[in-house]
C-alpha cells in the first residue's frame, strides 16, 4: 500500500477486542468509492490492524473466507468489516450513501446543486427537470421539447417563507423512524428568482430563521436502511 494511501479506520473500543479480518480489497480504478469517505481505490490488500499500543497483525486462519464485498459497480468494491467483540465495545463503520431521489441533485465537486432544465429560447429555468416544452406564454421558442437543456440551478438564495413539520408524513412519502420533528425553507433562488422547498439542517429551528435570511445548499440524510444512507437536498443559513 503506497505510504500515503488513505485508508477507513476503525473505532476500537477502550476494551481489548478481536477482529477476526479488517481488509482494505479495492478495485484499481483510481478514485474515491464514496465521497463522504477517504478510501481511495488501489490494489492492495491489508490486514493489519492499529492497536492500542501499536499495530499488530493477526494471522487469518485458513478455513474462514477472508472477507465479504458487495460490488458498488463494475470497478469499485464496498470495503467490509468483519468482527467479533468480547465484552462490551463499539465498534462503527460508515455506510453508503445514495440520493433519495436520482437525478434531482448532484454533488459533485462537492458542491450541492439542483438539477433542472432551461428554455435556451427565452432562458426560464424549471425544477424539478421540463422535458416536454417551454411554459412561458411568451416565449417565441419551438415549443417541442427541443428547446430545453439541462441546467444546474443556483446554490444560494433567501428564504421566503418556513413553518416545521411536527407530524410523521403519510406513505409514499418517507421519514427516519422513529419520526424526528424537523424545520422546511421555501427559498427563493439568487439567480433565478424562482421558489424552491426543502428540509432545513438538522439543529435548526423555525426560530433560527427569519424572511430573507441567505442560506445555501448542502446536502443532508432524509433516512437510512441496513445498507445505506438515502441523502436529499437541504438549506443551511449562511455563516
Amino acid at each position: 500500500m503506497p505510504r500515503d494511501a488513505p485508508v477507513t479506520r476503525a473505532v476500537l473500543p477502550s476494551r481489548p477486542v478481536r477482529i477476526r479480518a479488517l481488509l482494505y480489497s479495492l478495485a484499481p480504478c483510481g478514485r474515491q468509492w464514496a465521497e463522504s469517505d477517504s478510501v481511495h481505490c488501489s490494489e492492495v490488500t491489508d490486514e493489519s490492524v492499529s492497536w492500542p499500543g501499536g499495530p499488530r497483525t493477526r494471522p487469518r486462519p485458513a478455513h474462514r473466507p477472508a472477507h465479504r464485498t458487495r460490488i458498488l459497480s463494475n470497478d469499485c468494491l464496498v470495503v467490509t468489516l468483519r468482527r467479533t467483540t468480547r465484552g462490551r465495545g463499539r465498534v462503527t463503520t460508515t455506510k453508503e450513501r445514495r440520493p433519495a431521489v436520482e437525478g434531482w441533485f448532484t454533488t459533485a465537486d462537492g458542491d450541492v446543486r439542483l438539477l433542472g432544465t432551461r428554455c435556451s429560447s427565452c432562458g426560464t429555468p424549471y425544477f424539478p427537470r421540463n422535458e416536454l416544452a417551454c411554459r412561458n406564454p411568451g416565449c417565441t421558442g419551438p415549443k417541442d421539447g427541443s428547446e430545453l437543456e439541462p441546467y444546474a440551478l443556483s446554490a444560494r438564495g433567501r428564504v421566503w417563507s418556513y413553518a416545521d413539520a411536527r407530524y410523521k408524513p403519510p406513505p409514499p412519502y418517507v421519514s427516519p423512524d422513529p419520526f424526528v420533528p424537523y424545520t422546511v425553507a421555501a427559498v427563493e433562488l439568487d439567480a433565478e428568482r424562482m421558489v424552491v422547498l426543502g428540509q432545513v439542517v438538522p439543529g435548526v429551528t423555525v426560530d433560527d430563521l427569519e424572511v430573507g435570511m441567505e442560506v445555501e445548499l448542502t446536502e443532508g440524510v432524509l433516512y437510512e436502511d441496513d445498507e445505506a444512507e438515502y441523502t436529499v437536498w437541504m438549506w443551511r443559513p449562511v455563516r
